[in-house]
């Protein structure tokens, strides 16, 4: 569903397809069990591109063995020695139920939703310098956020016309007032918002650590001072007969949650984009103005969000929609903790 409603029936899987040539011809050469590929397919490029070289893409909704079907018939090659189909993305949705007896889960923005933008940063937060030769931060929320929705001020959600889950950029769970019900019988705490009584934001408290294992890497200059180095979240796959296959692993975390906790941030911030200098240049611990350096808080990363089954399936059954689940791996090690006070965001 466009909307990621989390108790949808059935792992679907999906894919993500980018073929050369020009859709007229592109429909012509699919084989009768792939013929629903041609009422997907969507041109990238204008009459000014030879027919040849136009990337045709199509995203369809396959059972596994027409996905190998598609990645087999797009091995072919045409008259230029490249094959007709130049990559699939495949994409797995899961629902709550199948993964009821997982340790943890995932919960991640729905494709067709987007992220709320928040302003007033520098009023929901307390920034200060976290290491002398980067510019990363330590932030503790210390006031209500203030998201842009597309909605009037001060007026009750009464139907369920758009999603009831938004996920901030920064991995921030905010939610229909109508669910704070469902929230607070897994324990969990809300916290109002600036402008709004139809949205609370949910508070995270719990952190948990992720395994160093694909898809986790490192990307970027490892910082003098802190030693951190930027993290971001991998694409698994390669070549496969001249097609480039794309799956998206799943993150690993040390240990599951705590009994009695529904929701959990990873420690690490995936996507680090600040900068890091090559001496000291702040100094460590000092504030920091998030009024005069508005891009800084975007630069720092996102977090990722987990979540237990439980609350997962207590969603689904509400039919709360805008979050889609994913499966998490686990380790051996122990790694989940609480933050004290604030939440650290």
């Amino acid at each position: 569903m466009a909307w990621g409603l989390l108790g949808a029936s059935g792992m679907d899987l999906w894919l993500t397809l980018r073929f050369r040539g020009s859709s007229l011809v592109l429909r012509r050469s699919f084989p009768p069990e792939l013929a629903f590929l041609a009422r997907q397919l969507r041109s990238l490029d204008g009459p000014e591109v030879p027919p040849a070289e136009r990337i045709c893409t199509a995203h369809v909704r396959v059972t596994p063995e027409q996905a190998d079907g598609i990645v087999t018939w797009g091995r072919m090659r045409g008259v230029d020695g490249r094959t007709l189909l130049a990559s699939a993305t495949f994409d797995e949705r899961w629902t709550s139920r199948e993964l009821l007896d997982a340790a943890v889960v995932e919960l991640v923005r729905a494709p067709a939703v987007e992220a709320p933008a928040v302003v007033g940063r520098s009023q929901s937060h307390l920034a200060r310098w976290s290491c002398s030769h980067c510019d990363r931060l330590r932030l503790d929320q210390v006031g209500p956020l203030e998201p842009v929705l597309d909605e009037p001020a001060d007026v009750e959600l009464l139907h369920r016309a758009r999603p009831e889950l938004l996920l901030t950029d920064a991995g921030e769970l905010i939610a229909s007032s109508r669910l704070r019900a469902v929230f607070e019988a897994q324990g969990l705490a809300t916290r109002p918002l600036v402008g709004t009584r139809s949205f609370h934001q949910i508070h995270v408290v719990a952190r948990a650590r992720l395994v160093t294992v694909p898809p986790l890497e490192t990307h970027g200059p490892v910082c003098s001072g802190c030693g951190l180095a930027p993290l971001v979240r991998a694409e698994g796959g390669g070549l496969s007969d001249g097609v480039l296959v794309l799956r998206r692993p799943h993150w690993t975390v040390a240990r599951p949650l705590p009994p009695g906790v529904a929701l959990a941030w990873s420690e690490q911030r995936i996507g680090f984009a600040a900068a890091v200098h090559g001496g000291p240049v702040h100094p460590m611990g000092a504030p920091v103005d998030l009024a005069l350096h508005p891009g800084l808080f975007a630069a720092q990363g996102a977090h990722v969000l987990l979540a237990s089954p439980a609350l997962a399936c207590a969603l689904s059954d509400a039919q709360a929609g805008g979050l889609e689940v994913r499966p998490v791996h686990r380790a051996g090690a122990a790694a989940v903790e609480h933050a004290p006070r604030a939440a650290s965001a």
